[in-house]
């Protein structure tokens, strides 16, 4: 009697690590860009403004004078030279304290809000605080340029939704530089562990907002 217990808890066992993998498998599995394009068409502008409201919402705030129209987040590329960097003030920071704390430079999401004024972009700090609040004016971005950017690192996780766009704003003699991705997603670490419902959410608003982009200023359509 016994062993016919251990075997029915062995088989419960095994059913449940079967679900939770192919739980797994179905929240991590790379983006389909026809399964994702059907997936939008079903999302509707009030669940995609609550959607906004949540991801971007103290940025939001800080606008409550201006009407904000889309959101997304600047697609930042970690390059070797500063990832060395990186890894060089964690060392000296581990080794200041005597090895009894290993440091860990984090990714941190840039916001984009494109409002009634222009476009603001927020830098924030480690502990996900507005660090720096810059607007990019209308009149930059009436002389901005928009072309598709080229990037064969991109985040598997993406899957053929990756499509990148780099936006060039003349600031006071030099060329700003903004990189935008089609999926509005904060960094990929975060974005892997998202639920099916939320990566099609980050999808509509990057396309959202390369939408409204272009409709407001026709020399930045993609």
């Amino acid at each position: 009697m016994s062993s016919m217990y251990i075997l029915i808890g062995i088989n419960i066992i095994i059913m449940v690590v079967l679900i939770l993998a192919t739980s797994y498998m179905l929240k991590h599995r790379h983006m389909n860009y026809n399964e994702a394009e059907n997936e939008i068409q079903k999302i509707n502008d009030t669940e995609l403004f609550a959607f906004l409201g949540k991801e971007f919402g103290p940025y939001i705030k800080l606008l409550k004078d201006h009407k904000v129209v889309a959101a997304s987040y600047y697609f930042h590329i970690t390059g070797m030279k500063e990832r060395m960097k990186n890894a060089g003030k964690d060392a000296l920071k581990s080794l200041a304290s005597l090895g009894t704390m290993r440091f860990t430079t984090v990714e941190m999401p840039t916001p984009l809000l494109l409002a009634d004024d222009g476009l603001h972009i927020f830098e924030l700090d480690a502990e996900g605080g507005v660090n720096k609040h810059f607007l990019l004016e209308p009149s930059r971005l009436e002389n901005a340029t928009l072309s598709h950017f080229v990037y064969d690192k991109s985040p598997k996780v993406l899957g053929d939704c990756a499509r990148y766009y780099l936006i060039n704003v003349p600031c006071n003699g030099f060329d700003y530089e903004l990189i935008l991705c089609a999926v509005a997603y904060p960094t990929s670490q975060t974005f892997m562990f998202y639920s099916k419902r939320r990566k099609m959410m980050c999808y509509a608003a990057g396309k959202r907002f390369l939408k409204e982009l272009g409709d407001l200023y026709p020399n930045l359509r993609t």
